[in-house]
């Protein structure tokens, strides 16, 4: 009982990526498994014997769950840190309708496209942050340990020290002097600056930074927008009513204001206003692209293709909006990059030059 216990904490610390992963197995796994006519309790008997051993253990104690009678999209929801509100509604939408294995199919399908995005976007920000982690660590490299060695044999020579040379020295100095204590204010501060991230205080102030700076504006509505549409698409197809899927996914997105948004949404829909013209209030979250995709969905019943023909038009535009950031960025790092090499090598060179251009002299 106590390495359950154990087993389960440890799910609290899982990525997002890896929360993704473990929903796409378990969807496609049961799916499968559905189909071929194994009973529900057999498959997560089936479940429990694979995968890690925290992973055995949420398999287990899920199907204790359910032999006490409870149902799937109950027993998942006991862990909403590892199984989004629309997986569990869209599995709960499943077992009422009787079509349990169609929605665990499209939940692995969508799901799927959304990981594939997510790839795109590391992948093409990969180069540029090895190149920025290489110059900081190339960085205190120099400050730290080689610097202090070369700095008394430039205060020993008798020339004028130019002024990167003086500025290199003074931060030689400084950092002898109080390296330590620098290092741990700095250490502090990227660790609370991480903090400050995950709290809600400063949530709207982080978000609206990401939705407003030029360089990551689409990038951040792009993944917002598609985000909102394929859980839109997910939620309808599975039966629920637009306004019970907004009220689902304004607690599933992950920007502060896009949330604000989808609730305003949805009390309009609730007081009688189509979707559409709700959306048209909210010209900077929703452009006109999907304002008309909506409303022709409206007029034809086919919300749900709407909003997943969104969902794919605009998870293309951010890996291409992320492959052109990265294009941007790795020019721009590399030349300060050299940047800083230079300096650093003319701070150390020009004095020797000056000592020897006067020994010939």
């Amino acid at each position: 009982m106590v390495s359950d216990f154990f087993d389960m904490m440890s799910t609290r610390f899982l990525r997002g990526s890896q929360r993704l992963e473990l929903m796409i197995f378990f969807a496609r796994t049961m799916a499968m498994m559905l189909k071929s006519g194994v009973s529900i309790n057999k498959a997560f008997a089936i479940l429990e014997q694979s995968g890690a051993r925290w992973s055995r253990t949420l398999w287990r104690n899920i199907g204790q769950f359910l032999q006490e009678g409870r149902t799937i999209h109950e027993s998942l929801g006991k862990y909403p840190w590892l199984f989004s509100p629309s997986f569990v509604q869209t599995i709960r939408v499943g077992e009422l309708s009787g079509n349990l294995f169609k929605n665990l199919d499209d939940l692995a399908l969508q799901l799927g496209k959304q990981r594939e995005l997510e790839r795109k976007i590391k992948e093409s920000l990969l180069y540029p942050v090895m190149v920025l982690i290489m110059a900081v660590l190339l960085g205190i490299l120099m400050v730290y340990f080689i610097f202090p060695k070369i700095a008394p044999l430039l205060l020993t020579l008798h020339v004028d020290l130019p002024l990167s040379t003086r500025i290199l020295l003074w931060i030689t100095q400084f950092i002898e002097a109080y390296g330590t204590q620098f290092a741990i204010i700095a250490g502090g501060m990227v660790a609370g600056g991480v903090w400050a991230g995950h709290q809600q205080f400063a949530k709207p102030l982080l978000h609206g930074v990401f939705l407003h700076t030029p360089i990551l504006r689409r990038i951040s509505h792009g993944a917002n927008i598609s985000h909102f549409c394929r859980n839109m698409g997910m939620l309808i197809k599975s039966g629920l009513p637009p306004d019970e899927a907004l009220e689902i996914i304004a607690n599933a997105l992950g920007n502060f204001y896009y949330r604000k948004t989808t609730e305003h949404l949805r009390k309009d829909i609730q007081g009688g206003t189509a979707l559409s013209q709700s959306m048209q209030k909210f010209p900077s979250f929703f452009p006109s692209l999907v304002l008309n995709m909506v409303q022709a969905g409206e007029e034809s019943g086919r919300m749900e293709e709407a909003f997943f023909y969104l969902a794919d038009f605009y998870e293309d535009e951010v890996d291409i909006a992320a492959r052109t950031l990265a294009r941007t960025i790795e020019p721009l790092l590399l030349l300060l990059l050299g940047l800083g090499v230079a300096f650093m090598a003319l701070s150390v060179i020009t004095p020797i030059f000056r000592v020897t251009g006067g020994i010939g002299g």
